[in-house]
């Protein structure tokens, strides 16, 4: 049975011999959540058929296990899915971590060149006014020795 999209009106769904099809309906934010729910439920349905004939992979969490040459589901416990996610939150942890110490590596020398700058020029403001205060000095002792 079809149903109706409430953004544009349209019919969005219907029954055909091959399953569940959305007719297009660019731009409408509905018919897209529902193309991705359908897909979604294609691949769970896809996953489940294959599971139940075996062609599946069997994750063991030991050198058997190649994921980048699987082309098939992979089962696993719901404990070797929990030690992946931590694993990766805390590869994303040291990756800030990383990135953070870059940052300020990155500040301390942009400091060090700023200081460095400043250094240079108050001490070239240093010896200008040495060499003004040794000018005026030579010339007040020219002028007292005449």
């Amino acid at each position: 049975m079809p149903g109706h999209c409430p953004a544009c009106c349209g019919v969005f769904s219907s029954i055909e011999p091959d399953g569940l099809t959305l007719r297009d309906c660019p731009g409408c934010q509905e018919c897209e959540r529902l193309r991705a729910k359908l897909d979604q439920w294609k691949d769970r349905a896809n996953n489940a058929y294959r599971a139940s004939i075996g062609e599946v992979w069997h994750w063991q969490g030991d050198e058997g296990d190649h994921p980048e040459s699987l082309t098939c589901p992979v089962l696993m416990s719901a404990e070797q899915v929990r030690e992946f996610i931590a694993m990766r939150t805390r590869l994303d942890i040291a990756d800030r971590v990383i990135a953070t110490r870059s940052k300020i590596a990155d500040a301390q020398e942009g400091l060090r060149d700023t200081c460095s700058t400043i250094g240079v020029r108050v001490a070239l403001k240093a010896v200008e006014d040495a060499n003004i205060e040794y000018a005026h000095a030579v010339a007040e002792w020219e002028e007292a020795n005449g």
